[in-house]
């Protein structure tokens, strides 16, 4: 098995975990229940996960940060152990999920929160980050997944026909077929390769099934990746890139750093995308030094 297997195994083994960091709690968000966890005292710090991921994602991070923290993870309204139907035709896209997130704080009574996006969740922080600067403490972008960036960067242009074609329409295809098990595989091999799919132990599979469904709320969507870039200078920001990320988030890795040339910047040269399963020796105290000071 490669480095970037090895990688993925050990952020699926937390998306399998059945451990909570806290005892689940729901809240009423737009029509759709949420589920989360809250743990600690202080000011907030919340996580905003990718696709095919949950609040479980960060739960190696919430007992330590929460020893000087709010910390709260959630789920977004099609991922586990949500159960919010999506009908196709339904509005999903970063900034749907980001109204979402502005009125899942002010359900929580959070004011201002220190915000931390990955992947796709990085584009909804920011699109958050645009609308309500004023609910921000800071801002954490990992590796956001900036796709409508790509036709605009010089020697890109087929990264985005490869999310277009690979991770929209192939998937998208399979679920209007029925086949929820072709979708999940066109995923898997997209993402990590098609010989990792046999290496994969059932429960793991179980666990990327749980959060089929915003893959396909993202297949269906007309508009999922257009985000509105927020102006940083009420708010420090924390950009997080990985030296053996995918090739279209070198692209958008580079641009965004170079928009946001005054933020901070850690780069993890040896992780892969899948950095916050790998890197938590790094990262923790990397980010309660980034919020104290």
């Amino acid at each position: 098995m490669g480095n970037s297997s090895r990688f993925f195994l050990s952020f699926l083994l937390i998306l399998s975990s059945g451990i909570l960091v806290s005892q689940i709690k729901s809240v009423k968000v737009n029509g759709a229940e949420l589920h989360y966890t809250d743990q600690g005292k202080g000011e907030t710090v919340l996580f905003v996960h990718g696709t095919q991921e949950d609040y479980r994602v960060f739960s190696f991070y919430t007992d330590s940060l929460a020893k000087d923290f709010r910390v709260i993870t959630y789920s977004r309204r099609y991922n586990y152990p949500n159960t919010n139907a999506y009908t196709k035709g339904d509005e999903f896209s970063a900034r749907s999920e980001a109204k979402d997130l502005a009125d899942f704080v002010k359900a929580l009574g959070l004011g201002r929160v220190h915000l931390v996006g990955h992947s796709f969740g990085g584009i909804i922080a920011m699109q958050f980050a645009s609308d309500h600067p004023e609910m921000l403490r800071s801002l954490v972008l990992s590796e956001p997944a900036l796709v409508s960036w790509v036709p605009g960067i010089p020697g890109c242009e087929g990264e985005a026909d490869a999310v277009q074609q690979e991770l929209i329409e192939d998937t998208k295809a399979a679920f209007e077929a029925g086949n929820d098990e072709q979708a999940l595989d066109e995923l898997i091999e997209f993402f990590w390769g098609a010989d990792f799919e046999g290496e994969i132990p059932p429960e793991i599979i179980l666990a990327l099934e749980q959060n089929l469904p915003e893959v396909k709320a993202l297949a269906y969507s007309e508009d999922p990746f257009t985000v509105q870039s927020p102006d940083n200078s009420g708010f420090p920001l924390l950009i997080l890139t990985a030296g053996n990320t995918m090739p279209m988030l070198r692209c958008t890795n580079k641009k965004l750093l170079e928009k946001y040339a005054e933020a901070k910047n850690h780069h993890l040269l040896h992780a892969t995308h899948d950095l916050w399963a790998t890197e938590a020796e790094v990262l923790l105290p990397l980010l309660a030094g980034f919020w104290k000071g």
